[in-house]
């Protein structure tokens, strides 16, 4: 299958995705162990996919209650690393507007973490069941492939793979 998130109701497979400097969310039903890999890049973060994932996690198993919900996630680039010129999308949209800092550069900075965080939260995970890598792809070389820094270093195009399997209680990120 493809797209930005996938949701599995058997624990029994494994699921993955390739990612760049764009952040996977692994989210979590303990109670109902149905669980999902999400790829939280600004086009998608913009159309709601966190909302919409665990809005269909919650249809797919009538039983779930979001006290029993958990969230990691995983590496992606920083807002140190992750700079735009104007115009920026999502200056448009209010929820966005704390997540958003001009630079004196010209330049701003998107905080695509703190914004992942803040939904999870809002969507009805607890604060302290919501765990960040805080980990940048951009700066981590010798450990993550960044789609920004190989187009800043005239480097090579790459990814690196993302797997959930719930039966082991891992998540594990390679570059390929």
């Amino acid at each position: 299958y493809y797209g930005d998130a996938l949701i599995s109701i058997e624990s029994e497979y494994m699921i993955g995705m390739v990612v760049a400097d764009c952040y996977p969310c692994v989210i979590v039903d303990h109670q109902t162990k149905t669980f999902a890999l999400i790829h939280c890049g600004w086009k998608s973060l913009v159309q709601n996919i966190i909302q919409l994932t665990i809005g269909q996690m919650k249809l797919l198993n009538e039983n779930s209650s979001m006290h029993d919900f958990s969230a990691w996630i995983g590496p992606g680039i920083s807002a140190r690393k992750y700079l735009h010129t104007p115009p920026v999308l999502q200056q448009l949209l209010p929820k966005w507007e704390l997540f958003i800092k001009p630079l004196q550069t010209g330049e701003y900075s998107i905080d695509l973490a703190s914004y992942i965080q803040k939904e999870l939260i809002q969507a009805g995970i607890a604060k302290d069941e919501v765990i960040s890598e805080n980990t940048c792809t951009f700066t981590e070389k010798d450990t993550f492939f960044s789609f920004t820094r190989a187009k800043k270093e005239n480097d090579e195009d790459g990814r690196f793979f993302v797997t959930v399997w719930p039966t082991n209680g891992q998540q594990s990120y390679d570059n390929l």
